[in-house]
């Protein structure tokens, strides 16, 4: 088959083409306008056009480059043929050739149907005015890019693309002589009304005076226009990618100002040509960053928010929250669980992989420091309220250092941790930008690994970081250098940029699951346990003592020349394992000096110690944050502060008194509660008539849910309480709970609602509103026992049949079997036909309970064991 276009032929083969394009397949079969034989003619679209959609018939892409030719892509009538000529000879010299032959392509495929080449050429498009956004280039040639693309095809995401171009480069757009042309051949077509879209979407506030002037081509004066494309890029380059605290941009450091409470950053003077910004207005790119109102923290984007809400400062604030207490911020929440006898990540999982399993929140050490720390904090609460001069964040108490700068937008600040900071730099505050200046670090090629496939010997000389995380079993370790990689093809991800010299990951199975903590802490609080699993722990305590100790000696040399060490081994076996010396009757094992000032804890919450755990850890203390301060934030930090104590405390208020009725009351519904929960019927209808109690009594202090007696009978599914209460007690079935609901709707099972039923049939209709209750229908007693009956004969026919179909298979069975056989099969029936339940039962047996917790242990020992094996 072949192709004709302008005099120029195209052979493809028609196998090719047909299956991709539909359009063509249906002209080749017989369609009268465009078929002459077996050649398809493309008049109007040109060879070039014609030549990329066959490249992409046969490769599935097409190449960028221009072709050499002349003239337009698409010849359409719409479409002033010399000022598109003009504009591809002027583009063509700039890169921005290939931007009509992109059009031309999609032209084609909406043509042909061909929607993987359209979708190809929109993606192309895209990428080229991103590329050269904000270039005199680009705005140049954007008009009659827009014009072809609305002559040549109504698709409608290529007008989407344009118009975020058109958008973006507005500000240039409205100086050029051809957009009062641009905005009339345009007026009265929906791409001009998807471009002032796409402007509010980039937060470019237009007043209604900006909407009129575009309208009717009428540009707005200097004054009035919005921050320029330039200044908006840089901003939004900065708030977009990360900023690495060694490697920081030349236009930052010369800008980096130390933020002081009240006094605002130095504003950037107007530039000498002429582009005046308007008073107050904000950037198109302002930022976005995600972040969480209960704990006043910003995040960079979406899924690092994400990773907070299911962190453990999250539950805990979540926690403060609902009992009306403070929220903490990060380093609060370290200091509290700092007391804690073994490190939170390693009970707050439920299985001993890596996968946080089905997220179950069992008894967890989250769960341990509520209960542990409700006395500390209430006293906390007690303290801050009481001290209303607690010092406000921002003010150098902080886990961050912030800075100002010109080229961040009004109000936001960079922010930098204090622990990456020797003491010496950060107790003088006003040398630390001079400080950050001379911690950059340029890029620096890979080192080679040696033969064993470490980076030691050739990178000792580099400035380095030991991270070290230990807890619940689990030990991670790494020495990273500090100097980012270099790479070829552009920057680098931050977790891919940085150089690790080592690291090394340990686990032993140390901590009962559920229970958290570890052996050695359990036998410290409770008392040696004598258990099998228990003495397995004790020994894998060991073990992994012995190796992480062993590790440390080898990365003597690493460790000893790095400027920090971050470190968090939160209970005293862990910090045993990694600052005291063991003399093994020979040598000391080396270890870390706690004394020594390179030491640091993470200013953060840290979770399970793996490595990529410790590379989050440490693109988090290297990344600089962006944060806003409100302008309220600042004028309340101009105010001077109060006394830190006041003159007066205020007294703590004493535990309200009850009265002699509410401590009647309280002494009736513990009575009452214990025999509804024991079931005895007789002692409570002797309780309530000796005490002379109404059978709908209301408990104290008052229960949501179960209210009175009768529901808490309910709830409990005590059918012979609530027949009694109903029966004999003259119980209310109609009083509802907090929650809307009757006695009858808290039943659960069916004996319970029978009883409810019963009642209603024993009782009669003119007792109680038993529709209103939710009762159904009455059931006398004959009626429940010829149900129950006939259930009975039922289930006994179901029996019945079910054992004739099992004889019957199994006479079948027996008769292929051979004779000598039969006995064994029969053996083997009988046991298939036993569960493993009654196999244990079977074994336990004429055992006595001391005996059956024994065999219990041993079985769960042996299952330790063969996990144990299998690691």
């Amino acid at each position: 088959m072949a192709s004709a276009n302008g005099g120029e032929v195209f052979n493809v083969h028609k196998a090719v083409v047909c299956a991709q394009l539909p359009t063509l397949k249906a002209a080749i079969d017989g369609a009268p306008k465009e078929t002459g034989g077996r050649t398809v003619s493309m008049e109007a679209f040109r060879p070039s056009v014609v030549r990329k959609l066959v490249e992409f018939l046969y490769t599935g892409d097409y190449s960028d480059s221009p072709d050499g030719d002349d003239g337009s892509e698409l010849e359409t009538p719409q479409t002033s043929e010399n000022s598109v000529a003009a504009d591809e000879t002027q583009t063509a010299g700039c890169g921005l050739g290939s931007l009509h032959e992109h059009i031309g392509v999609h032209a084609i495929a909406v043509h042909y149907q061909a929607d993987s080449l359209a979708a190809l050429a929109n993606g192309k498009i895209e990428a080229l005015l991103e590329r050269y956004r904000g270039e005199q280039a680009l705005v140049d040639a954007l008009p009659a890019a827009v014009e072809r693309a609305m002559a040549s095809s109504a698709d409608r995401k290529l007008r989407g693309i344009l118009a975020v171009a058109v958008a973006a480069d507005m500000d240039a757009l409205r100086e050029t002589e051809k957009f009062a042309a641009f905005c009339a051949a345009l007026d009265k077509s929906t791409f001009l009304f998807e471009t002032l879209k796409a402007w509010k979407k980039m937060e470019l506030k237009l007043g209604l005076a900006t909407s009129h002037s575009l309208m009717e081509s009428k540009p707005l004066p200097i004054s009035e226009a919005p921050a320029t494309t330039a200044a908006a890029n840089t901003q939004d380059e900065l708030l977009r990618r990360p900023l690495y605290l060694f490697d920081l941009p030349q236009e930052v450091l010369d800008t980096l100002t130390l933020y002081k409470p009240g006094v605002p950053p130095q504003e950037e003077e107007p530039r000498e040509t002429g582009q005046v910004t308007r008073e107050g207005q904000r950037s198109p790119h302002q930022l976005a960053s995600q972040s969480c109102s209960l704990c006043s923290m910003p995040f960079a984007d979406y899924h690092e928010q994400r990773r907070h809400l299911k962190s453990d400062l999250h539950y805990y604030n979540v926690k403060q929250r609902q009992r009306n207490l403070k929220t903490v911020t990060e380093d609060e929440f370290e200091k509290l669980i700092g007391d804690l006898d073994e490190s939170l990540s390693g009970s707050d999982t439920t299985e001993y992989d890596e996968s946080d399993g089905d997220g179950s929140k069992e008894t967890t050490a989250l769960t341990t420091l509520l209960r542990k720390q409700a006395t500390l904090a209430g006293a906390h609460k007690d303290k801050v309220d009481g001290n209303p001069g607690e010092e406000v964040p921002g003010r150098g108490n902080g886990p961050l250092v912030w800075f100002g700068s010109r080229l961040l937008p009004p109000n936001h600040y960079f922010g930098i941790y204090r622990n990456t900071l020797s003491r010496d730099e950060w107790q003088d505050e006003e040398k630390l930008p001079q400080a950050i200046k001379k911690r950059q670090l340029g890029p620096i090629p890979m080192p080679k690994p040696g033969k064993d496939g470490s980076l030691q010997m050739g990178a000792a000389h580099l400035p380095r970081w030991f991270l070290c995380l230990m807890g619940g079993g689990h030990f991670a370790a790494m020495v990273v250098a500090l100097a980012p990689q270099t790479s070829k093809h552009g920057p680098l991800p931050m977790n891919k940029q940085a150089i690790v010299l080592a690291h090394k990951t340990f686990h032993r199975y140390t901590t009962r699951r559920k229970q958290g903590g570890g052996q050695s802490a359990h036998d410290k609080q409770k008392g040696t346990a004598k258990s099998v699993g228990s003495a397995i722990r004790r020994q894998m305590e060991v073990a992994l003592t012995l190796e992480v100790r062993a590790l440390l000696c080898e990365w003597k040399g690493l460790i000893e020349g790095a400027e920090h060490w971050f470190i968090r081994a939160s209970g005293s076996t862990n910090r045993d394992t990694l600052y005291s010396a063991v003399d093994n009757g020979q040598t000391k094992d080396w270890h870390l000096d706690p004394r020594d000032e390179r030491n640091r804890s993470f200013p953060f919450n840290t979770r399970r110690a793996t490595q990529q755990e410790l590379m989050r850890c440490f693109i988090e203390l290297t990344r600089l944050k962006v944060r806003e301060f409100p302008p309220e934030e600042a004028q309340a930090a101009k105010r001077p502060p109060t006394p830190t104590k006041p003159t007066h405390p205020t007294p703590k208020s004493e535990p309200t008194k009850l009265s002699e009725k509410d401590e009647t009351a309280l002494l009736h519904t513990t009575q009452l509660q214990a025999l509804l929960r024991r079931s005895k019927l007789p002692a409570l209808l002797s309780y309530l008539a000796t005490n002379e109690l109404p059978a709908d009594f209301r408990f104290f202090p008052p229960n949501h849910h179960a209210p009175t007696a009768l529901h808490l009978a309910a709830s409990l599914n005590a059918a012979p309480l609530v027949t009694g209460l109903l029966e004999r007690g003259g119980a209310d079935p109609t009083l509802c709970n907090g929650e809307g609901q009757t006695a009858f709707a808290l039943a659960g099972d069916r004996a319970t609602r029978d009883a409810f039923r019963g009642a209603r049939g024993v009782l009669g209709e003119p007792a109680w509103d038993w529709d209103a209750a939710g009762v159904p229908p009455g059931l006398s007693r004959a009626e429940v026992e010829g149900r129950a009956e006939r259930e009975r004969k039922e289930e006994e026919a179901r029996r019945r049949a079910e054992e004739e179909r099992v004889r019957k298979e199994s006479a079948a069975s027996e008769a292929k079997t051979p004779a000598g056989a039969r006995g064994r099969g029969l053996a083997d029936l009988v046991q298939q036909k036993m569960s493993a339940q009654d196999v244990r039962e079977q074994q336990t047996r004429g055992l006595t309970e001391e005996q059956k917790r024994r065999l219990e242990r041993e079985r769960r020992a042996r299952a330790a064991e063969a996990r144990l094996r299998g690691l």
